[in-house]
C-alpha cells in the first residue's frame, strides 16, 4: 500500500508535467486539438462528479427526513448509507434497503403502532418512492445540468443504460 500513496504523491505533485508529457505524445499538429479535447473530457467529468454528490446529498437527506417522519430507528445512521450507497449504480440503493427493512422488521417503528411486517413493507416502499422520484425527477434534471444536456436526453440515457442489464 505504500507504493500507492507514493504514486498519488508523485501524480499530485507532478501532474501538470504528465498532463503536458501526454499532450506531447500527439502528433504537433493535433496537440492543440488533444489540449481542448483534454479539457473538455475533463469539464464534463468534474460535472458528472459534481452532480453525483450533490445526487447522494439529497437521497441521504431525503431518507433521513422519511425514516424520521415514520419512526424508523436509526433514520440518521441509514440515511448516511442510502446517500454514500447512492454511487454504486442498481445494486447500491438496494444495498442501502436492507438494512432498513431488517431493522425495521426487528424494530419496529418508534412512532406508528403497526406491526413489525407492515412497518418493513411501508419502509420498502417509502425506499422506492424515493429512487423513483430520483431516477424519473431528480437525476436527469441535476445531471442535465451538470453535464450541460437537457433532463430528457439524461432520461433518455438513464433507460437506455438500465435495459442494458
Amino acid at each position: 500500500k505504500l507504493n500507492d500513496k507514493l504514486a498519488a504523491y508523485y501524480f499530485v505533485r507532478d501532474g501538470p508535467y504528465l498532463l503536458q508529457q501526454v499532450d506531447n505524445l500527439a502528433p504537433a499538429g493535433y496537440r492543440k486539438d488533444v489540449t481542448l479535447l483534454r479539457g473538455q473530457i475533463t469539464e464534463v467529468w468534474n460535472g458528472f462528479v459534481r452532480g453525483q454528490l450533490l445526487l447522494c446529498a439529497i437521497v441521504g437527506a431525503v431518507t433521513v427526513v422519511v425514516g424520521l417522519a415514520i419512526g424508523l430507528p436509526y433514520a440518521p445512521l441509514l440515511g448516511l448509507l442510502a446517500g454514500v450507497l447512492e454511487i454504486v449504480p442498481n445494486i447500491g440503493p438496494v444495498l442501502a434497503t436492507v438494512p432498513a427493512v431488517l431493522l425495521a422488521l426487528l424494530s419496529g417503528s418508534t412512532i406508528l403502532r403497526t406491526g413489525n411486517f407492515w412497518f418493513a413493507g411501508l419502509v420498502v416502499i417509502a425506499y422506492i418512492v424515493i429512487q423513483q422520484v430520483e431516477n424519473s425527477f431528480l437525476r436527469p434534471r441535476i445531471m442535465g445540468h451538470h453535464l450541460h444536456m437537457h433532463p430528457l436526453l439524461v432520461l433518455t440515457g438513464v433507460i437506455v443504460g438500465e435495459s442494458l442489464d
